[in-house]
């Protein structure tokens, strides 16, 4: 009896050492300076201090989502000659965050 619930309690915390994640995300949409979405707008994404870089592009709708390691990051995208960048974006596992982008597009 003793064992089985010791072995009930390890997989319990087996279950919740699974279930935590060290992954967050960042998600926006991306707007022309009339309100239109953009699509296929290139959405880089760099680790400030491991320079690690993770690459998207905004989907038909204009949308765009990546998931990240916690962690500072900066953002840019760049569509037409016009660039976006926005630095220190803090990206916590339990928070995720929403970064929503206009671009003065001509």
């Amino acid at each position: 009896m003793r064992a089985a619930v010791i072995a009930f309690c390890l997989m319990g915390i087996t279950a919740l050492t699974f279930a935590q994640s060290n992954q967050g995300s960042i998600a926006g949409t991306i707007f022309d300076r009339l309100g239109r979405m953009v699509q296929s707008a290139p959405v880089e994404v760099k680790n400030t201090d491991t320079g690690a870089k993770y690459v998207t592009a905004s989907d038909r709708t204009g949308a765009y989502t990546l998931s990240l390691p916690r962690g500072t990051y900066s953002l840019s995208i760049e569509v037409a000659g016009r660039k976006y960048t926005q630095d220190s974006i803090v990206i916590i596992p339990e928070h995720p965050l929403r970064q929503d982008v206009t671009l003065a597009l001509p």
